[in-house]
């Protein structure tokens, strides 16, 4: 009798994941056939992606030359910059320049302290030459 119940519970988990799989594959097919559809999409320049994000119906004259602007103003990432160069940037920034800005802000250190320390921290990082800082009295 406990055999029965065993073989009907794994027939029936058999067909769980049959149904699942089946799922999981009708669901891959739609996206790839709807990908396949906005292609268009997928491969357009930036220049192309801006101007569509400035749509003229419906909109104030004033927005469409503030959006304008703004897209305008947009920068490339400046040349001779690396990928770790960004890394270590962005792990100073975790590590050391939000930890002492917070300490800054609850008042526990005094502004010069704060950027001495990160000014430290950087110089370490990318040294001294490639570092612009506004000293401090």
């Amino acid at each position: 009798m406990k055999l029965k119940h065993l073989w009907k519970a794994a027939g029936l988990v058999a067909l769980s994941a049959i149904l699942i799989l089946t799922l999981c594959l009708a669901g891959l097919l739609a996206l790839v056939l709807r990908s396949a559809q906005i292609t268009q999409f997928w491969n357009a320049p930036l220049t192309k992606l801006s101007q569509s994000l400035v749509l003229e119906e419906g909109r104030d004259a004033d927005n469409l030359a503030t959006a304008a602007r703004c897209i305008a103003m947009v920068q490339a990432p400046p040349e001779g910059v690396t990928t770790e160069m960004t890394a270590t940037a962005k792990k100073l920034m975790d590590e050391q320049i939000v930890p002492k800005f917070q300490l800054l802000l609850a008042g526990e250190t005094t502004a010069k302290d704060a950027y001495d320390h990160i000014c430290e921290a950087a110089f370490a990082a990318f040294g001294e030459e490639n570092c612009i800082t506004g000293k401090l009295g």
